[in-house]
């Protein structure tokens, strides 16, 4: 990148530097970045990122793939994980107690609002309407990787 002049590695020409949108797939999703940097071959339109951006991109993925706290669970998966019915995961959400997404006609729960609710043990409810005991919220906090600081 000599005297900030970019020649196409395809083609030779010289590239025009600009922003432009870029789409990337993530397992399985499409995530679209606006207005980034790149320098773009107007004859042959290959486009080379500027490494910033690409360091950015790459940061972003990695920390998506770390995160936890972006899984999405089925009503199904959420109960499991509580070790509830399905009928109890229904009236938590009706009384407010189970933060849920309700997306066309089926319900998606976020981890990190499964791992709220569990932090505050006083909430937790057990199928037969007793309190969760001690046994199964560490049980439950377990399958989840949640650590206590005890």
């Amino acid at each position: 990148m000599e005297n900030n002049i970019v020649k196409c590695d395809v083609c030779g020409k010289e590239m025009i530097k600009k922003k432009i949108n870029k789409e990337v797939e993530f397992k399985g999703k499409k995530i679209e970045f606006k207005e980034i940097e790149a320098y773009v071959c107007e004859d042959c339109n290959n486009i080379i990122l500027e490494n910033n951006e690409v360091k950015m991109i790459e940061n972003l993925l990695k920390a998506l793939n770390q995160n936890k706290e972006l899984d999405i669970l089925n009503l199904e998966e959420t109960a499991d994980l509580l070790r509830v019915s399905n009928q109890t995961i229904y009236n938590m959400i009706k009384d407010g107690k189970l933060k849920a997404y309700k997306i066309g006609r089926e319900w998606r729960f976020m981890r990190k609002d499964i791992e709220s609710f569990i932090y505050s043990s006083s909430s937790m409810v057990a199928a037969k309407g007793g309190r969760g005991d001690k046994e199964d919220i560490d049980k439950i906090k377990k399958r989840l990787g949640i650590l206590d600081d005890e």
